[in-house]
């Protein structure tokens, strides 16, 4: 069996150990080529780039592989690599280590095999508790259902979420404030506190889009747009994804950062229009909204 391995952390290496020794040949892939260095005694590929890279799993034997596993530190990255892999490769064992207890019962529901540290932790301290704990998993976090919706806004301007608020989404956030009831997801205290005092009629929220919880508070049930705006291309397939997946009709641009990614950038995401740069989030929706001018 080949096995390809995303993430060269402590879980990424002693699953390769494991496997080599059991008779199987694996490949790892990883980000920080220095993750190498001080664990080169494995005998598969080592190869550094992006897990959801094309190039990078098809040199790591993606298209032979029998078991893709995602065990990065990076809940988005392991999420858009284990789509990927099934997806794109037919690969068909694919396994996601996702931190956030929600998000594994969400991708869970849509068929990725999920393990959530969080959610087997705190089954092992409950099944040690007795008369307690039945070593059950406990159920995902943040049941939708329990989640308050938002009230709907009686301005009627058309309303956009922004995820990310750096260049792209700042830029989209000036551009949009005046003709759209405009809310903006950044993460990064100091950056939100920025945006508040430079854009006062801009309602800005801080907190991780890649939640499905902040995107409800932002308002995304009654969304007519969501931009995901982030530096990142993993978490904007995320936002993309997620958005879709709550139940939303708002039309999703998406912005791409690296062209290498461009070929993950679809419907299957959740994604309408992928665009490639912060003028190209304003044009495309802009081009979708009669309430917009010329300008």
């Amino acid at each position: 069996m080949h096995v390809v391995i995303a993430g060269y952390g402590r879980v990424g290496r002693s699953l390769a150990h494991e496997l080599e020794s059991r008779g199987h040949s694996v490949a790892v892939v990883d980000h920080d080529p220095t993750a190498f260095e001080e664990f080169d005694e494995i005998h598969g590929r080592r190869i550094a780039g992006e897990a959801f890279d094309r190039e990078t799993l098809e040199a790591a034997g993606i298209a032979k592989a029998d078991c893709f596993l995602a065990t990065t530190s990076g809940d988005n990255t392991n999420f858009v690599s284990a789509r990927v892999a099934r997806d794109r490769y037919g690969v068909e064992t694919v396994i996601a280590r996702i931190y956030e207890p929600r998000r594994a019962g969400i991708y869970r529901g849509e068929g990725i095999t999920t393990i959530s540290s969080v959610e087997w932790a705190t089954a092992q301290f409950l099944s040690g508790i007795p008369g307690v704990g039945s070593g059950e998993p406990p159920a995902p976090a943040g049941d939708r259902a329990q989640t308050p919706v938002r009230a709907r806004s009686l301005d009627d301007r058309p309303h956009t979420i922004i995820v990310g608020g750096g260049k792209a989404g700042s830029y989209l956030a000036e551009r949009l404030r005046k003709l759209h009831r405009v809310t903006l997801i950044e993460s990064r205290a100091d950056k939100a506190e920025h945006l508040r005092r430079a854009l006062p009629d801009v309602e800005v929220l801080r907190g991780d889009g890649c939640e499905p919880q902040v995107l409800e508070q932002a308002g995304v049930g009654t969304a007519a747009f969501v931009a995901a705006a982030t530096g990142h291309d993993e978490d904007n397939l995320v936002v993309s994804h997620l958005v879709k997946s709550i139940g939303s009709a708002a039309t999703v641009v998406a912005r791409i950062n690296h062209p290498a990614n461009e070929w993950l950038f679809t419907p299957e995401w959740g994604i309408d229009v992928p665009v490639g740069a912060a003028a190209g989030l304003y044009m495309a929706v802009a081009a979708r909204c009669d309430t917009l001018g010329e300008g």
